[in-house]
């Protein structure tokens, strides 16, 4: 299982394509990039103060985001080694918030019975990472790799329940969220052809994925109320 509490090294550090030195301000793109999971989280804010005035899993969601950011742009900025769980928690809450939210509005999931799925999801999700480097094949983001999949499969299934606009605005986070993995593995062997490599899309990338998410989520039991694509 991962070491939450463990500290990123040196070497780890210097996988990042920018840093190639140590210092502050070696990693301009990376750190800069960063501060798109802070406005995806003021725009998660403002979605909520418009459309969503009394929807708590939509703010924890959106303070994860700016949690996010905060997290990233100190790490990338100086490359101060960080514990892994200044990363794992933001996105470990804005999971299961996600989840919930989806499950007992979109598909009416009673308490018992979505504390059992959202486990299962999160869960699943976690557990993907160790039996990954176990049969090596694990890869840079796959500890996100599992939600995305079960988010895909929400948003399909919305589809067929009638929720259009939940189930489009989710599949499209879905679709964001695979590309910015992809970014983030092809980082360091685009070092040759891009001096600031590819880890600074990711950020964005993932950054509006994850504000669609945010913006995806039925706002109540009711299917019909949906967040409205014209905001």
């Amino acid at each position: 299982m991962l070491d939450l509490f463990a500290t990123r090294s040196a070497a780890e550090l210097g996988t990042y394509c920018e840093r190639v030195v140590t210092g502050s301000w070696q990693e301009p793109f990376n750190t800069f990039s960063a501060l798109a999971f802070i406005v995806a989280g003021l725009m998660g804010l403002s979605l909520c103060a418009k459309v969503a005035k009394t929807d708590f899993l939509r703010v924890v969601m959106s303070l994860c985001l700016l949690a996010t950011g905060v997290t990233s742009f100190i790490l990338h900025e100086g490359g101060i080694p960080l514990p892994l769980i200044y990363d794992f928690l933001p996105v470990l809450l804005f999971d299961i918030c996600a989840a919930w939210a989806i499950l007992a509005r979109a598909f009416n999931a009673d308490g018992p019975t979505n504390i059992i799925l959202t486990s299962i999801i999160v869960g699943s999700s976690i557990a993907i990472v160790p039996i990954a480097i176990k049969y090596g094949f694990s890869f840079s983001g796959i500890e996100h790799l599992g939600f995305i999949c079960w988010l895909l499969l929400l948003s399909v299934l919305l589809f067929t329940k009638g929720n259009l606009n939940s189930g489009a605005t989710l599949t499209l986070a879905s679709l964001v969220l695979l590309l910015a993995i992809w970014l983030k593995n092809i980082d360091i062997t685009q070092c040759v052809n891009y001096q600031h490599g590819t880890h600074w899309l990711w950020h964005i990338a993932g950054a509006c994925g994850s504000y669609f998410i945010v913006r995806g989520i039925p706002l109540l039991a009711d299917k019909s109320y949906e967040v409205d694509t014209r905001i």
